[in-house]
């Protein structure tokens, strides 16, 4: 662990690939500089990575909260649409009963 809290070869890199990311090797920081300056300039970027590494948790679960509410919408969706099919061919049934019975009614139709 490195003095800024950041696990150094804990962090992974990832490569584009064809079929998504895939894994190349452990991530560490390179040795610590020794002049004041880089020092200074190693802990900013320390800290810089480290911002970037927390924004992008936070983004990661935003992006599972929001997968979450679409699956569920998702398959209230489905849920409606079934209801909806369900209802249709009920009331497509029940007008079907109700045009058989008034020809029933009426008796056979004949021209003359």
């Amino acid at each position: 662990m490195t003095a800024s809290g950041i696990p150094d070869l804990m962090r992974c890199s990832y490569s584009a690939h064809s079929k998504g990311l895939h894994f190349i090797a452990p991530f560490s920081f390179p040795p610590a500089p020794t002049t004041s300056a880089a020092v200074m300039f190693w802990n900013s970027f320390q800290i810089q990575y480290a911002a970037i590494n927390s924004m992008l948790d936070q983004i990661n679960s935003c992006l599972d909260h929001l997968e979450e509410k679409n699956d569920h919408l998702h398959a209230r969706l489905k849920e409606l649409l079934e209801s909806n099919r369900q209802t249709r061919l009920e009331f497509q049934q029940q007008l079907s009963e109700g045009q058989n019975m008034q020809t029933d009614v009426q008796g056979p139709h004949t021209d003359i």
